[in-house]
Protein backbone atom coordinates (compact mmCIF):
# COMPACT_ATOMS: atom_id res chain seq x y z
CA UNK A 1 0.00 0.00 0.00
CA UNK A 2 1.65 3.08 -1.19
CA UNK A 3 2.15 5.87 1.78
CA UNK A 4 0.24 9.33 1.51
CA UNK A 5 2.41 11.81 0.78
CA UNK A 6 1.44 14.51 3.34
CA UNK A 7 0.78 18.63 1.54
CA UNK A 8 0.03 21.75 2.65
CA UNK A 9 -1.00 24.73 0.85
CA UNK A 10 1.71 27.79 -0.12
CA UNK A 11 0.86 30.95 1.24
CA UNK A 12 1.32 32.62 -1.69
CA UNK A 13 -0.52 31.11 -4.19
CA UNK A 14 -2.33 28.47 -2.29
CA UNK A 15 -1.53 25.26 -4.08
CA UNK A 16 -0.65 22.20 -1.42
CA UNK A 17 3.32 20.94 -1.78
CA UNK A 18 5.33 17.90 -0.22
CA UNK A 19 7.19 18.91 2.61
CA UNK A 20 10.45 19.00 0.61
CA UNK A 21 9.04 21.74 -1.43
CA UNK A 22 8.13 23.92 0.81
CA UNK A 23 10.41 26.58 3.88
CA UNK A 24 8.53 26.52 6.95
CA UNK A 25 7.98 29.41 9.39
CA UNK A 26 6.33 30.16 12.87
CA UNK A 27 5.07 33.31 14.11
CA UNK A 28 5.65 34.02 17.78
CA UNK A 29 2.84 35.95 19.63
CA UNK A 30 4.99 39.05 19.19
CA UNK A 31 4.70 38.53 15.40
CA UNK A 32 8.40 37.44 15.28
CA UNK A 33 8.82 34.96 11.87
CA UNK A 34 11.42 32.33 12.43
CA UNK A 35 12.29 29.35 10.15
CA UNK A 36 11.22 26.09 11.44
CA UNK A 37 12.87 24.40 8.58
CA UNK A 38 13.38 21.02 10.74
CA UNK A 39 9.16 20.95 11.02
CA UNK A 40 9.97 20.67 14.78
CA UNK A 41 6.96 22.06 15.66
CA UNK A 42 3.67 20.56 15.07
CA UNK A 43 2.13 20.42 11.45
CA UNK A 44 -1.03 21.82 12.97
CA UNK A 45 0.61 24.79 14.70
CA UNK A 46 -1.67 27.49 14.08
CA UNK A 47 1.15 29.81 13.77
CA UNK A 48 2.39 28.15 10.84
CA UNK A 49 3.00 29.35 7.52
CA UNK A 50 4.39 28.05 4.75
CA UNK A 51 6.49 28.85 1.22
CA UNK A 52 7.23 27.01 -1.84
CA UNK A 53 10.08 26.47 -3.54
CA UNK A 54 8.28 27.48 -6.87
CA UNK A 55 7.09 31.05 -5.62
CA UNK A 56 10.44 31.75 -4.35
CA UNK A 57 11.82 31.71 -7.44
CA UNK A 58 9.13 33.27 -8.97
CA UNK A 59 7.84 36.06 -6.65
CA UNK A 60 10.67 38.98 -5.91
CA UNK A 61 11.58 38.44 -2.11
CA UNK A 62 11.86 41.84 -1.24
CA UNK A 63 7.72 41.95 -1.50
CA UNK A 64 7.35 38.92 0.99
CA UNK A 65 7.20 41.01 4.05
CA UNK A 66 4.13 43.20 3.01
CA UNK A 67 2.52 39.88 1.06
CA UNK A 68 2.33 37.89 3.99
CA UNK A 69 1.64 40.35 6.28
CA UNK A 70 -1.49 41.05 5.05
CA UNK A 71 -2.01 36.94 4.11
CA UNK A 72 -1.40 36.27 7.37
CA UNK A 73 -3.73 39.15 8.90
CA UNK A 74 -6.46 38.23 7.06
CA UNK A 75 -6.41 34.39 7.91
CA UNK A 76 -5.31 35.05 11.32
CA UNK A 77 -7.91 35.11 14.55
CA UNK A 78 -5.13 36.73 16.18
CA UNK A 79 -4.42 40.31 14.57
CA UNK A 80 -1.96 41.53 16.45
CA UNK A 81 0.72 39.26 14.73
CA UNK A 82 2.63 40.99 12.67
CA UNK A 83 5.21 40.08 9.77
CA UNK A 84 8.52 41.73 10.56
CA UNK A 85 10.91 42.96 7.99
CA UNK A 86 13.28 39.81 8.69
CA UNK A 87 12.46 37.58 5.79
CA UNK A 88 14.77 38.62 3.75
CA UNK A 89 17.57 37.77 6.17
CA UNK A 90 16.10 34.55 7.07
CA UNK A 91 16.07 33.58 3.72
CA UNK A 92 19.61 34.72 3.25
CA UNK A 93 20.83 33.00 6.39
CA UNK A 94 19.02 29.20 5.16
CA UNK A 95 20.20 30.08 1.38
CA UNK A 96 23.93 29.91 2.41
CA UNK A 97 23.22 27.35 5.23
CA UNK A 98 21.43 25.03 2.61
CA UNK A 99 24.90 25.41 0.16
CA UNK A 100 27.50 25.20 3.35
CA UNK A 101 25.46 21.52 3.81
CA UNK A 102 25.28 20.72 0.43
CA UNK A 103 29.55 21.34 -0.07
CA UNK A 104 29.73 19.06 3.35
CA UNK A 105 26.96 16.43 1.50
CA UNK A 106 29.69 16.44 -1.28
CA UNK A 107 32.89 16.12 0.38
CA UNK A 108 31.46 13.29 2.14
CA UNK A 109 30.32 11.64 -0.59
CA UNK A 110 34.02 12.48 -2.51
CA UNK A 111 32.40 14.66 -5.61
CA UNK A 112 34.45 17.66 -3.62
CA UNK A 113 38.11 18.68 -3.59
CA UNK A 114 39.11 21.29 -0.96
CA UNK A 115 42.65 21.53 -1.57
CA UNK A 116 43.57 24.20 -4.01
CA UNK A 117 47.03 22.32 -5.05
CA UNK A 118 44.38 19.15 -5.67
CA UNK A 119 42.03 21.42 -7.79
CA UNK A 120 44.92 22.84 -9.71
CA UNK A 121 46.11 19.11 -10.55
CA UNK A 122 42.24 17.73 -11.69
CA UNK A 123 42.22 21.19 -13.54
CA UNK A 124 45.03 20.16 -15.13
CA UNK A 125 44.17 16.86 -15.96
CA UNK A 126 40.53 17.51 -17.60
CA UNK A 127 40.07 21.06 -18.42
CA UNK A 128 41.72 23.34 -21.32
CA UNK A 129 43.77 26.11 -20.55
CA UNK A 130 42.16 29.02 -22.25
CA UNK A 131 45.57 30.27 -23.59
CA UNK A 132 45.79 26.92 -25.61
CA UNK A 133 42.63 26.75 -26.97
CA UNK A 134 39.15 28.18 -27.09
CA UNK A 135 37.57 24.75 -27.02
CA UNK A 136 34.62 24.12 -24.47
CA UNK A 137 35.72 21.73 -21.59
CA UNK A 138 33.30 18.63 -22.19
CA UNK A 139 33.36 18.49 -18.76
CA UNK A 140 30.78 20.42 -16.41
CA UNK A 141 32.08 20.26 -12.63
CA UNK A 142 31.91 23.80 -10.66
CA UNK A 143 34.69 25.43 -9.26
CA UNK A 144 33.58 28.00 -5.90
CA UNK A 145 36.41 30.60 -5.24
CA UNK A 146 35.63 33.03 -1.93
CA UNK A 147 34.87 36.07 -2.94
CA UNK A 148 37.72 37.48 -0.64
CA UNK A 149 40.44 34.60 -2.50
CA UNK A 150 44.32 36.13 -3.12
CA UNK A 151 45.04 38.04 -6.35
CA UNK A 152 47.70 35.00 -7.14
CA UNK A 153 45.45 32.13 -6.31
CA UNK A 154 42.49 33.91 -8.50
CA UNK A 155 44.95 33.90 -11.60
CA UNK A 156 45.95 30.28 -11.14
CA UNK A 157 42.07 29.59 -11.43
CA UNK A 158 41.62 31.60 -13.88
CA UNK A 159 43.17 30.27 -16.91
CA UNK A 160 41.02 27.50 -17.11
CA UNK A 161 38.17 27.01 -19.55
CA UNK A 162 35.65 25.97 -16.63
CA UNK A 163 32.30 27.59 -14.67
CA UNK A 164 33.10 29.35 -11.22
CA UNK A 165 31.21 31.43 -8.80
CA UNK A 166 32.80 33.65 -6.57
CA UNK A 167 29.59 35.04 -4.45
CA UNK A 168 30.74 33.19 -0.98
CA UNK A 169 33.50 34.35 1.16
CA UNK A 170 36.11 31.89 2.83
CA UNK A 171 34.42 31.99 5.88
CA UNK A 172 30.98 30.39 3.71
CA UNK A 173 32.89 28.00 2.53
CA UNK A 174 34.63 27.01 5.38
CA UNK A 175 31.95 27.40 7.62
CA UNK A 176 30.66 23.26 7.09
CA UNK A 177 33.90 21.36 6.39
CA UNK A 178 36.38 20.36 9.26
CA UNK A 179 39.02 23.23 7.36
CA UNK A 180 39.61 26.50 8.04
CA UNK A 181 40.14 29.59 5.16
CA UNK A 182 38.93 27.60 2.61
CA UNK A 183 39.44 29.60 -0.79
CA UNK A 184 38.55 27.85 -3.19
CA UNK A 185 35.81 24.34 -3.70
CA UNK A 186 35.52 21.89 -6.51
CA UNK A 187 32.12 20.26 -6.91
CA UNK A 188 32.36 17.37 -9.61
CA UNK A 189 29.06 17.40 -11.79
CA UNK A 190 26.45 15.64 -9.64
CA UNK A 191 23.48 16.49 -7.99
CA UNK A 192 25.00 18.06 -5.25
CA UNK A 193 26.38 20.34 -8.21
CA UNK A 194 23.12 20.94 -9.49
CA UNK A 195 21.32 21.77 -5.99
CA UNK A 196 24.32 24.76 -5.85
CA UNK A 197 24.00 26.39 -8.54
CA UNK A 198 20.05 26.48 -8.06
CA UNK A 199 20.79 28.12 -4.51
CA UNK A 200 23.26 30.72 -5.73
CA UNK A 201 21.07 31.37 -7.94
CA UNK A 202 18.35 32.09 -5.56
CA UNK A 203 21.07 34.17 -3.46
CA UNK A 204 21.85 36.48 -6.37
CA UNK A 205 18.28 37.05 -7.51
CA UNK A 206 17.31 37.63 -3.51
CA UNK A 207 20.45 40.47 -3.35
CA UNK A 208 18.76 41.96 -6.81
CA UNK A 209 15.82 42.44 -5.56
CA UNK A 210 16.70 43.64 -2.46
CA UNK A 211 18.95 46.61 -4.17
CA UNK A 212 16.05 47.32 -6.66
CA UNK A 213 13.66 47.90 -3.49
CA UNK A 214 16.36 50.30 -1.73
CA UNK A 215 16.48 52.00 -4.97
CA UNK A 216 12.69 52.92 -5.38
Amino acid sequence: MTKKIEQYPCIINGKLYPKDQLLRFITDDNGVVNPDLAWRFSHTHQNAFHLSLDCLEKEPINDFSQYLEIKINTYSANHYLKIRDNISKIMYNFIITTIQNLISGARRAAKAIINVDKILNYLALNYTAKNHSAEKSIFHDLLLLASNIGHYNYQRFQKYNITFDQNLSVDELSAKIKYQHIVAVLIKKSAFKDNILYWLTMRQRMIACNILSQAR
